[in-house]
C-alpha cells in the first residue's frame, strides 16, 4: 500500500521536532516568496502605468505637433496664394516642404506607439486627408514655380480644395487625439485595478503570514534555541528603531530642501544659553523672493534657495551656526571668537554674497536682502521666539527703507 502523503501540519510537527528552526526559515521563506512575486506585480503595474502615461503623451505630443505644422503649412501657402511672399518665394516653399518632413516624422513616432482600434481606424482616415493635402499642395507648387498659374487660379484651387482638405484633416487628428487620450486612461484605470488587487492580496498574504509565525512560534517557544533567536532578534530591532529614531530626530532639526539646521534646531540650541549668556545673533532674509516663485515657479525658487544655502555653508560655516528658519530666512549665530566688529562686518558680507548673481537653469538671477543683527546680553529675552520678534522688527524696518541692508537691533 502507498505511504499517505503527510499534511502541512504533520510535516510542520516533525519539523519542529527535528529542528526548531526550520520552522522559521519555511515560514519565512514562503512568506519572502509570496511577498516578492508581488512587490515585482506592484512595480510592473508602476511600470506599465508609466509607459502608459508616456505613449499618452508622445501620442498627443505627435498629433499636436501634426496640427501646429498643418496650420503654419497653411500660412505659408496662404502668402503664396496671396502673393505677400517674400522677393524670392523660393524659401516659403522650402519652408513648406520641412513642414511636410515634419510631420511625416511625428506621423512615424505615432505610429509607433500603442492605440485602440478605434483610434487607429480615425488615424487611417485622418492620414488619408494628409497625403491628399499633401499631393494637392505639392501639384500647386510645382505649377507656381512653373509659372502655369495666376494669383485667381491659385486662390480657386486653396479654396476650393486644398482649404478643406487641410481643415478636415486638423478635425479628423483632433478626434484622434481625444480617442487617444480615452484609451490612455482606459488602459491606466485597468492597471489601477490591477495594482490594488496586487496590494489587497499582498496585504492578506502578510496577515496570514503573520498568523502562521505566531502559531510556529506558540507551538516551539518552549525551545530554548528559539527563545534565543526570538531575544536576538528583538535586540536587533530596538538597535533598528534606536537608529531610526536618530535619523529622525535629525530630520526633525534638518530643513529638507537647504541641509541647514531649521527653526527647531534654533530653539533647541539657544534656549539653554539665553540665561546666561551673551552673543551675537543676525537674521537675512532675500527682499521681494516671492517675484522669483511667481515669475519662475516653486521649483525653480527651491533651487535658487538651495544654491544660496550651499554658498552660505561654504563661506560662513566657520565664524557662525547657520539656520534656515523660514523659506527664504537665515539666522546667523556667530562663535564666540567672533567680536561684535567682526560680527557687524561679516553680516556686510553676507548681504553681498546674498546679493549676487547665481545662475539657475540656465538663468541667472539676482535678488538683494535685507538683515539685521543683535548683541545678545544675558536676559534680554525669555525665549527664541521672543529672540526672533525683535531682529524681524528691525528686518522689516530695513525692507521698508529700501532692502539691502542691515540694521543693528538696539536697546532691549
Amino acid at each position: 500500500m502507498a505511504k499517505k502523503k503527510k499534511n502541512i501540519s504533520d510535516a510542520a510537527a516533525e519539523a519542529n521536532q527535528n529542528n526548531p528552526n526550520r520552522i522559521y526559515i519555511f515560514a519565512a521563506i514562503v512568506l519572502a516568496v509570496f511577498s516578492t512575486v508581488f512587490i515585482v506585480i506592484m512595480f510592473q503595474g508602476f511600470d506599465r502605468t508609466k509607459v502608459a502615461y508616456d505613449g499618452s503623451i508622445n501620442s498627443i505630443k505627435n498629433v499636436s505637433n501634426v496640427n501646429n505644422e498643418l496650420l503654419t503649412t497653411n500660412t505659408n501657402l496662404l502668402m503664396l496664394v496671396a502673393g505677400t511672399a517674400s522677393s524670392d518665394p523660393t524659401n516659403t516653399i522650402n519652408d513648406i516642404h520641412a513642414s511636410f518632413d515634419n510631420i511625416t516624422n511625428e506621423l512615424n513616432a505615432y505610429e509607433a506607439t500603442e492605440k485602440s482600434e478605434a483610434e487607429t481606424h480615425r488615424y487611417k482616415h485622418a492620414k488619408a486627408f494628409i497625403d491628399a493635402y499633401r499631393e494637392r499642395v505639392d501639384l500647386m507648387l510645382s505649377e507656381f514655380i512653373g509659372g502655369d498659374s495666376t494669383v485667381d487660379v491659385r486662390r480657386n484651387t486653396y479654396v476650393q480644395e486644398i482649404h478643406p482638405l487641410q481643415t478636415t484633416a486638423i478635425e479628423m487628428f483632433s478626434v484622434t487625439m481625444e480617442l487617444s487620450e480615452r484609451y490612455a486612461n482606459e488602459r491606466i484605470a485597468n492597471i489601477q485595478r490591477t495594482f490594488m488587487i496586487s496590494v489587497y492580496i499582498i496585504i492578506a498574504v502578510t496577515i496570514a503570514g503573520e498568523i502562521i509565525i505566531f502559531i510556529i512560534a506558540r507551538i516551539s517557544k518552549r525551545n530554548r534555541e528559539a527563545l534565543a533567536k526570538q531575544a536576538a532578534e528583538i535586540e536587533a530591532a530596538t538597535r533598528k528603531f534606536k537608529h531610526t529614531k536618530e535619523k529622525a530626530n535629525e530630520m526633525a532639526y534638518t530643513n529638507i530642501l537647504t541641509g541647514l539646521k531649521n527653526r527647531y534646531a534654533l530653539d533647541n540650541d539657544l534656549t539653554p544659553r539665553l540665561e546666561g549668556d551673551q552673543f551675537n545673533i543676525a537674521v537675512f532674509d532675500l527682499d521681494n523672493f516671492r517675484s522669483i516663485n511667481d515669475m519662475y515657479g516653486y521649483d525653480f525658487g527651491d533651487e535658487y534657495l538651495a544654491m544660496v544655502a550651499e554658498r552660505l555653508k561654504a563661506d560662513y560655516s566657520n565664524d557662525a551656526d547657520i539656520y534656515n528658519i523660514t523659506g527664504n530666512e537665515f539666522c546667523f549665530v556667530f562663535n564666540r571668537e567672533v567680536s561684535d566688529m567682526q560680527a557687524a562686518r561679516i553680516a556686510e558680507h553676507v548681504i553681498q554674497t546674498l546679493a549676487e548673481w547665481y545662475t539657475v537653469a540656465n538663468l541667472n538671477v539676482q535678488l538683494t536682502a535685507s538683515g539685521s543683527t543683535y548683541h545678545y546680553l544675558p536676559g534680554d529675552c525669555m525665549t527664541v521666539s521672543a529672540l526672533l520678534v525683535k531682529l524681524d522688527n528691525v528686518l522689516r524696518d530695513a525692507k521698508r527703507n529700501g532692502g539691502n541692508m542691515v540694521l543693528q537691533v538696539m536697546g532691549i
